[in-house]
């Protein structure tokens, strides 16, 4: 009977301890967007949050990475890199300190005229790679673009960890 109670507890994994990845990928998402609402003339001024519903990623090298972020395990590294193989739906719900749409892209010239009218105060447009969690899920990859016109942009590669239960960015 031991055995297949320990069984049972090693099967579930330590995955399963903090929930869905998705329940923890709406975590992360939120804890970089609110963290990022606090940097002064944030690209995420706009009012919306305008975020493109699908994931994104422009490959890094892995030096970088790991000079960038000491800390930062492979399997974190290897999970981000296999889950941005192709880009996916992205709409999780946020907890985020302002409004937000997930929205698409406009494919045209009158595409950009409708957007422009309905979303006036939109002053950028952000993207999102999905996330990459080590196996304990105390390590997230993430990588967020920001668009703000031809001219306009920043893409950063963000590794936030898990401390109490509340994710922070570290590098």
């Amino acid at each position: 009977m031991l055995l297949v109670v320990l069984s049972l507890i090693s099967a579930c994994g330590k995955n399963d301890l903090h929930g869905s990845r998705a329940t923890e990928e709406a975590a992360v998402y939120s804890a970089l967007i609110n963290e990022q609402l606090e940097v002064p003339f944030s690209y995420l001024m706009g009012d919306p949050i305008l975020i493109v519903n699908s994931t994104d990623y422009e490959s890094v090298d892995d030096d970088y990475l790991y000079d960038s972020a000491p800390s930062l395990k492979r399997d974190t590294l290897e999970d981000f890199k296999e889950i941005n193989k192709e880009s996916q739906l992205l709409d999780i719900p946020l907890s985020l300190n302002k409004p937000y749409d997930y929205i698409s892209l406009p494919n045209d010239d009158n595409g950009w005229i409708e957007f422009s009218e309905k979303y006036p105060k939109g002053i950028s447009i952000t993207s999102l790679s999905k996330i990459g969690f080590n196996k304990e899920f105390d390590q997230a990859l993430v990588y967020m673009a920001y668009y703000c016109g031809n001219e306009c942009g920043l893409d950063t590669i963000y590794f936030l960890v898990r401390e109490a239960d509340i994710w922070r960015v570290e590098s």
